[in-house]
């Protein structure tokens, strides 16, 4: 029985030596180790082993390179999780495992004896739909196959919704509710809800003023809030007033046209009084240097010599 975990562990050891970066021509121990691994799989596993052994130990991978992308078989999930599940209620071998949720074969052999200093919560691999019953009963008949994972099911974005708003800015939701019913009454519930978002109970109750917060609720711009964007709103005002029937492009225009216009003229009148203002300026200084040549150079109101 101890010649077994005798070799449990130099199976680990040869993962290890297996998967390092660096060339083992710089560690003289690692050839010893390697070649202590190549003696036992020849015991334990045969001729594949010895064949994989020999080409980890002649052709290391060297540092900084890695395994393609491409090349890469998928891993579940949670690794450990799916792991610790598979030791409790699997017959597969430990080499098994940790092959498949791409963990070192100690760590899964650690978590078999309660050794591992963390404690996972097991993750079923067949509910979660990465490994099938009968990939399981293959691998359970066979120590030596290799289980592939199954393509899980997709993900499924969501996309339709009540727009999500962090925690911090969640208290502002009735400011903007508020705001937008006080001058936006043509918005619909439903728009105001993806706007925002929230509720049509939310809503209801700030516009009954039966809200449990009334009191210390004050209209603001949501835009200001951050609870939305200048774009988003203008695009949901502009199909509410459409729907509504009302024509805000014609009447944006005209306030825009008189504002500017209203601004050009109060610009105008600003120059004229700036220029008005200099030329009555000129005017003074001309004629009090006239009437101070007219007393004979002596400035006017001031004392004359005796």
């Amino acid at each position: 029985m101890h010649i077994y975990r005798v070799f449990d562990q130099l199976d680990g050891l040869f993962y290890a030596c297996r998967w390092c970066k660096k060339s083992v021509t710089l560690y003289p121990k690692a050839a010893l180790y390697g070649a202590a691994i190549i003696i036992c799989t020849v015991i334990t596993h045969g001729a594949d082993r010895i064949l994989q052994a020999m080409k980890a130990c002649i052709y290391p991978a060297r540092e900084g390179e890695t395994k393609p992308m491409a090349d890469t078989p998928a891993k579940p999930l949670m690794p450990h999780a799916t792991a610790s599940w598979l030791v409790d209620n699997s017959g597969l071998s430990f080499e098994q495992i940790a092959e498949f949720c791409g963990l070192h074969i100690l760590e899964v052999q650690a978590m078999a004896d309660d050794l591992a200093s963390s404690k996972y919560t097991g993750r079923d691999p067949i509910q979660a739909g990465e490994l099938t019953q009968e990939e399981l009963d293959k691998g359970q008949a066979d120590a030596d196959y290799t289980l592939v994972i199954s393509k899980g099911p997709e993900q499924k974005h969501r996309t339709k919704g009540p727009r999500y708003t962090p925690v911090s800015k969640r208290q502002d939701k009735p400011d903007g509710i508020a705001w937008l019913l006080r001058n936006h009454a043509e918005i619909s519930d439903g728009q105001i809800g993806k706007l925002i978002g929230t509720t049509r109970n939310t809503i209801n109750a700030i516009r009954d003023r039966s809200h449990w917060n009334i009191a210390n609720i004050q209209p603001k711009d949501p835009v200001t809030l951050g609870l939305c964007s200048q774009r988003d709103l203008d695009a949901v005002v502009a199909k509410a007033a459409k729907r509504a029937g009302i024509d805000t492009g014609d009447n944006e225009d005209n306030r825009l046209g008189g504002d500017r216009a209203a601004m050009i003229e109060q610009l105008q009148n600003e120059r004229a009084a700036e220029r008005q203002a200099a030329e009555d300026a000129l005017k003074k200084a001309e004629e009090e240097a006239m009437t101070a040549k007219l007393l004979g150079g002596a400035p006017i109101g001031g004392d004359s010599e005796n």
